[in-house]
């Protein structure tokens, strides 16, 4: 098979068939990625179970969940499906990075922490999608 730099016709730009199967290549790849950890991951599972259940929410109940309680709504599904305790995850907050860039992405303030956690916590519990009794 001949290499690219050697074929005399390629001059380095990607044709618009060489894009599209790239995008197909590259959707099927994530396809099977997504059907592989959906099958094989519990946790990957009930983190996107949670999220969709918060899109279902926000069109039946006409509220809008913010960013950050829906990420933590898979953040915690996830979690509580790998076995741990609720004491476990509040314990291994300060080094949860999904929870980390929770906070940041959302621009909450360090200062705001706790009550936003709070707020957020007792929201899902509201809808009972706080995995823990």
């Amino acid at each position: 098979m001949r290499k690219q730099q050697d074929n005399p016709d390629f001059d380095g730009r990607m044709t618009q068939a060489h894009k599209e199967r790239l995008d197909l290549w590259q959707t099927q790849q994530i396809d099977e990625m997504w059907d592989r950890a959906w099958e094989s991951d519990p946790a990957f599972r009930a983190s996107m179970e949670a999220m969709q259940r918060v899109d279902e929410i926000e069109l039946d109940e006409d509220i809008d969940f913010t960013g950050f309680e829906y990420l933590l709504a898979g953040d915690v599904a996830g979690w509580a499906a790998d076995g741990f305790s609720e004491a476990e995850w509040v314990e291994d907050l300060p080094t949860n990075k999904v929870m980390l860039f929770n906070f940041d992405d959302s621009h909450i303030p360090f200062s705001t922490y706790a009550p936003e956690l709070l707020a957020a916590i007792a929201l899902l519990k509201s809808f009972e999608l706080w995995p823990w009794p």
